[in-house]
């Protein structure tokens, strides 16, 4: 199975010439279909951590990255900036949660008068946050705020009751303290309420190296969503890459997969999903995705 899902990529990629894809992830189980392909490449796929969103989006100005993975309301702000991008795919489709270790708290209406613990002010897990308790017309709570490993340590140590926040922070939380439950699944509220999945991480690609590769990143596309295949059907394989490559705990990277909502859709299929998703960021705070939404040319 090792090398299976890669040999018509790897033939392409020696018969054109060409030495490696360098790609940019962040720190994270969502990156592991990229670490699987360099592993199973022969030097074909080269991934590099970014840690700072700042990092990815000056390696992508001086081509020294060809594709990245990001937040999807990160891609078009860095092409509202004026950053020759384009959308591949989405990878991601929600990892947002809402947590609690107080047992009167079940739903989203409980958390009236509650002190919830909610990271990023303006960005879209505010947005996200704002746009359910809206929904569901939830008053008078408390918001607080931090970064989300400040927040997690909060909960894990007990001195915080109910936040709001992505993986792989969740699943840190439910692993350290045993009291704490998932209350909500953001994806399947946002899905009820807007009829569609929420796109929130994608694949971008520099579109001069789209250019002049066309063939060899069409290849990459489709061996990128085959190693999320793996990854989902592997996870005790898939976490040892975690602990390789990004020093995540094994524990942590088996129990969140599940809650990485990692599925394969090309940009194209995922316009409609995608213009939604940024138009709800865009109404609350149109900063979140750099001023103005999307134009075709965004989209591969």
């Amino acid at each position: 199975m090792k090398n299976r899902y890669l040999s018509f990529f790897l033939i392409f990629l020696l018969s054109s010439f060409v030495f490696g894809v360098k790609v940019s992830v962040p720190v994270g189980p969502a990156s592991l279909p990229v670490f699987y392909l360099q592993e199973n490449s022969n030097g074909a796929v080269e991934a590099s951590i970014h840690k700072d969103r700042n990092i990815v989006i000056s390696k992508l100005m001086q081509n020294e990255v060809d594709i990245a993975l990001l937040p999807t309301n990160e891609a078009i702000k860095l092409y509202n900036k004026g950053v020759d991008i384009k959308i591949l795919n989405i990878h991601t489709w929600g990892v947002f949660y809402l947590l609690t270790t107080n047992s009167e708290i079940n739903s989203w209406s409980d958390l009236s008068g509650k002190e919830v613990y909610v990271p990023d002010k303006g960005g879209p897990m505010d947005i996200l946050f704002s746009f359910v308790t809206d929904f569901y017309d939830v008053n008078n709570i408390k918001i607080k705020r931090g970064k989300p490993n400040q927040i997690a340590q909060l909960m894990i140590n007990d001195m915080a009751d109910t936040a709001f926040l992505r993986e792989p922070f969740v699943t840190s939380i439910l692993l350290k303290n045993k009291k704490a439950i998932i209350c909500e699944d953001v994806q399947k509220d946002w899905y009820e309420i807007s009829g569609i999945e929420l796109p929130q991480a994608s694949l971008v690609v520099r579109t001069a190296f789209l250019r002049d590769n066309k063939e060899l990143v069409e290849d990459f596309n489709k061996d990128y969503s085959k190693a999320i295949d793996w990854v989902n059907s592997n996870i005790d394989e898939a976490s040892k890459l975690g602990m390789k490559y990004m020093n995540i705990s094994d524990k942590v990277t088996k129990a969140s997969v599940e809650r990485l909502n990692l599925r394969f859709k090309d940009a194209h299929d995922a316009k409609d999903e995608i213009e939604k998703y940024l138009k709800v960021l865009y109404d609350f705070n149109k900063e979140s995705i750099g001023g103005k939404m999307p134009d075709d040319e965004f989209y591969y």
